[in-house]
């Protein structure tokens, strides 16, 4: 078969995308990837050489802001959601998308929740419509923003809009194991659960300073790669709550961010923009994140206890569900301070926490999901 991979440019939805487009290329299938241009490094890292289409996320997020109600609550609100989605990625990606489709020829279109010009275009030439989630399956209130958004498209192409927005079609690859789901399971045809993988490789090297850390607990801090929630501020502030701590600090601050220009450090904290993550967990004990899905899937994969500080986007979400399920401490962004912190820190990333003992059981639940080259022979019945 031949099968096209679609991401918009954000690492939190192309990284659970290049498992899967790689177990599809070792079941014998010629894949192409198409993606805007903030990752296309990381594409090719992977072995792709990718198509590049589309705007870059800040151009998307900047564009979003000047509708009406959507920069009111960035990366939060149906609006934002439906601005940014259907308002900006998706005119801007169904042209290059059907040169692609056209060109490629592909039998399956596989693409995130949050691109929804893969499945005009599928509907149009008739081929595969395979979603990939990447945490929770998207709210109800933010699918039908975006659905209302992009319905005059679906119908100026003279197709009969998806009350979906085409999110659900054939199949959903569905990483979030059932102990941490809050709501009903995606409304599409087919639904197959999908093994979170933790990115990297057990044998990628970690540099000295962090290679050597062990004596005590170690806390890996990161607020993601999105320049809108990884502010050098809130890294400083963090720092400070648990620098009288016995206990050693990693952190990774984002290819935006230049660990040069942050104040002295505490002595316990180690910095750094970007670190293989499946070595690092190996090492680590606890994980305090923002509640993206990559990371919060990731810790979790590796049994780890989270403190979370979630500020926009799938990020409450996240949150909530690892609460629930007793793997967090949560800290909502209006009772962030360096008391809250610490305690929060401190108590989950005690040997015998509570919050330690539900990570581990939901690691053990993600272990028995399907790895990717399983889960993915589902795509060869569609089409």
């Amino acid at each position: 078969m031949k099968i096209l991979c679609t991401s918009t440019p954000m690492e939190g939805v192309v990284g659970p995308l290049l498992p899967i487009a790689q177990a599809l290329r070792e079941r014998g299938h010629e894949v192409l990837l198409a993606v805007g241009p903030d990752v296309r490094e990381r594409v090719e890292e992977a072995g792709f050489a990718p198509v590049i289409v589309g705007p870059g996320a800040m151009e998307a997020v900047m564009r979003s802001f000047a509708e009406p109600g959507a920069a009111a609550s960035p990366g939060t609100s149906p609006a934002f959601a439906a601005a940014m989605f259907g308002g900006v990625f998706a005119p801007d990606l169904l042209p290059a998308l059907r040169t692609v489709v056209d060109e490629f020829t592909p039998d399956v279109i596989v693409h995130p929740p949050v691109e929804v010009a893969s499945p005009i275009v599928a509907a149009e030439r008739g081929i595969g419509n395979v979603t990939y989630g990447f945490g929770q399956v998207l709210d109800a209130a933010i699918v039908d923003a975006i659905a209302a958004r992009v319905a005059p498209i679906w119908t100026s192409a003279g197709l009969r809009a998806d009350p979906f927005a085409g999110i659900y079609g054939d199949c959903y690859l569905d990483p979030c194991p059932e102990g941490l789901r809050l709501g009903a399971a995606a409304p599409a045809r087919l639904v197959q659960p999908i093994r979170p993988e933790i990115p990297g490789r057990t044998t990628d090297e970690l540099p000295a300073d962090i290679a050597r850390l062990g004596e005590r607990p170690i806390l890996y801090i990161t607020l993601g790669t999105v320049p809108l929630f990884n502010q050098l501020a809130t890294f400083g502030m963090l720092f400070g709550a648990v620098a009288e701590m016995d206990i050693d600090v990693v952190a990774t601050i984002g290819a935006n961010n230049d660990p040069a220009t942050l104040d002295a450090l505490p002595a316990n904290v180690h910095v750094h923009q970007w670190l293989a993550l499946h070595p690092l967990l190996d090492l680590c004990d606890a994980v305090m994140c923002h509640g993206g899905s990559g990371t919060t899937l990731a810790a979790l994969s590796a049994g780890l206890p989270l403190v979370i500080v979630p500020q926009g986007a799938d990020q409450f979400e996240n949150a909530r569900a690892c609460e629930k399920a007793g793997a967090a401490r949560v800290l909502e962004p209006d009772h962030v301070d360096s008391a809250a912190v610490s305690d929060a820190v401190g108590a989950v990333i005690a040997p015998t926490s509570a919050e330690r003992r539900a990570a581990g059981a939901l690691a053990e639940e993600i272990s028995a999901m399907p790895i990717a080259f399983d889960a993915t022979a589902i795509i060869e019945t569609i089409g």
